[in-house]
């Protein structure tokens, strides 16, 4: 055989990478962010909406403040610029930091409790938690730049501010899903319904009437905008804007929707504190009960003016309170007997379920003038008729603002205690103690502050949303006191990031050391 080429030289040459060229390799960074991981997507969104949290406390205080003098709206320079910060506080706080920081929780504890291997769909988890940050920064900076919830200046601006809100409730709706899922679908085999951890349970519930509240608010979202977008606007004639078609969502009975985990992280916390505790069939049932009776979206005063004396919403108001006192009565009976443990976290938690009783309380009150009404329709009950006059004028008050802070407030001191009970199933260590109690003296007081002078300028005439000169004397005094409050309710948030970022370090020094240790 005749050889034509002689054979070639094959041989392989080892490159090392050059020092300068490592730290061009993608970080952590690149990783977190391309993750599919239950724990750090619970971890992304706890941090994201402490941020956005510091922010909205912010902006709440100075809202606040502009009230403290009805005279002149000097902070803002003007009422279109005043009601879109007051949209912006409202709706950021309950979808940007309060049902996110839940979202967060759950994402990283739900699926250990049942005994999941991961979140269901990891990938659609990831994208909810993205589209959410990204459509919270637009919804910010959008309504900054002079756009909002309301009739703005800037038309382009507003329009991006309702599509920005509804990408919002869409990440949420979407991450809802995917916790659903898990609980259902991805629980540990031979795990029925009545055996789910009483905390997952509470999403379970919560999971399901938040996309049954969501699903509507995202119709009323696109009802905005199209009608923002049409030739003859029918929501935009006055300085409210869409407030008046979105702001049922800020109050009951649909506000009681997002405090549902209140109930489960109380009646967990309290189990944990307890030792060997057992959730029983009260606990359960009692949140069941509160979810179901949280419905509200049809209580939609632009397409039904006279729902706040309608007996169906009514008796669901005053009703709430019952479904709270069974589930601490079923935490009684669980924890009888032993000598649970004070912590931060049952305290913080005791202090969340105190709040949203006051909230309940003050939804009462609202209801109780029509309550009384349909009595006399009943039966000639005049002589309850003095006993209700103070009640009968609280719609549009800022009774709701009360209540909105109430409830609000409590579920973010819930999550709050939430982090420091599962803190090492969600940054993998525990968070500093004496940082907790600070924090959650801040929180607690902050809310009580921030909530009860609302409340008490209802009864003293002053409007829910816009500023007036034609109120008592006194209201003003209670806007600043009341501004102080969500001050210190940011205060809590700022110490809780504090301790956050702590523990990241510490967490970190630890890797480097056990890095360090395992190259030698």
């Amino acid at each position: 055989m005749t050889v034509l080429e002689a054979p070639i030289e094959t041989h392989t040459e080892v490159v090392l990478m050059p020092e300068s060229d490592i730290a061009s390799i993608p970080s952590s960074v690149g990783n977190v962010m391309m993750t599919g991981d239950h724990t750090v997507i619970g971890r992304l969104y706890v941090v994201s909406a402490t941020i956005f949290g510091l922010f909205t406390l912010a902006i709440g205080s100075l809202v606040a403040f502009e009230q403290a003098n009805l005279d002149d709206v000097s902070i803002f320079g003007g009422q279109e610029v005043y009601a879109a910060m007051f949209g912006l506080f409202r709706f950021s706080l309950l979808f940007l930091v309060v049902v996110p920081l839940m979202m967060g929780i759950a994402t990283a504890v739900v699926p250990r409790e049942v005994q999941a291997p991961s979140i269901a769909f990891p990938r659609a988890a990831a994208a909810a938690l993205w589209t959410f940050v990204i459509s919270g920064a637009i919804f910010v900076g959008a309504t900054i730049y002079d756009g909002g919830i309301v009739d703005g200046a800037d038309a382009q601006a507003t329009e991006l501010s309702i599509l920005a809100l509804g990408g919002i409730v869409l990440a949420l709706c979407l991450a809802s899903v995917c916790v659903l899922t898990t609980i259902i679908a991805q629980r540990a085999e031979g795990m029925g319904l009545g055996d789910i951890p009483i905390f997952s349970w509470s999403m379970l519930v919560a999971g399901t009437m938040w996309l049954a509240t969501l699903a509507v608010l995202l119709g009323n979202i696109a009802l905005v905008w199209v009608d923002l977008r049409g030739l003859g606007t029918q929501f935009w004639e006055d300085g409210a804007g869409a407030l008046q078609i979105l702001g049922w969502v800020t109050d009951q009975t649909a506000i009681y929707v997002f405090a549902i985990p209140v109930l489960g992280v109380f009646a967990s916390t309290a189990l944990s504190a307890a030792g060997d505790a057992k959730p029983n069939i009260g606990m359960k049932a009692g949140i069941a009960a509160f979810g179901v009776l949280a419905f509200g979206a049809y209580a939609q005063p632009v397409f039904n003016p006279n729902v706040a004396t309608q007996p169906v919403f009514v008796v669901q108001s005053l009703l709430m309170v019952l479904p709270v006192l069974v589930v601490m009565g079923g935490v009684a009976v669980a924890v009888m007997g032993t000598k649970p443990r004070v912590t931060v976290s049952i305290t913080l938690a005791g202090a969340a379920v105190a709040m949203l009783g006051a909230g309940i309380l003050t939804g009462g009150l609202r209801v109780f003038g029509g309550f009384v009404g349909g009595l006399r329709e009943v039966d000639d009950w005049n002589w309850v008729e003095n006993l209700a006059a103070p009640f009968d004028d609280l719609a549009g008050t800022a009774v709701h603002g009360g209540l909105f802070r109430f409830v609000a407030l409590a579920t973010l001191i819930a999550a709050v205690a939430g982090l420091y009970n599962w803190a090492s199933t969600i940054l993998g260590r525990s968070l500093a103690t004496p940082l907790g109690s600070l924090a959650g003296l801040a929180l607690v007081g902050g809310t009580f502050v921030a909530a009860v002078p609302e409340v008490i300028n209802g009864f003293l005439d002053e409007p829910d949303i816009l500023p007036a000169g034609n109120v008592r004397d006194g209201v003003e005094l209670l806007n600043l006191i009341s501004g102080i409050g969500l001050a210190l309710v940011g205060v809590g948030l700022l110490v809780l990031l504090v301790d956050l970022g702590l523990t990241s370090r510490r967490d970190d020094e630890i890797e480097t050391t056990e890095t360090m240790e395992a190259v030698a």
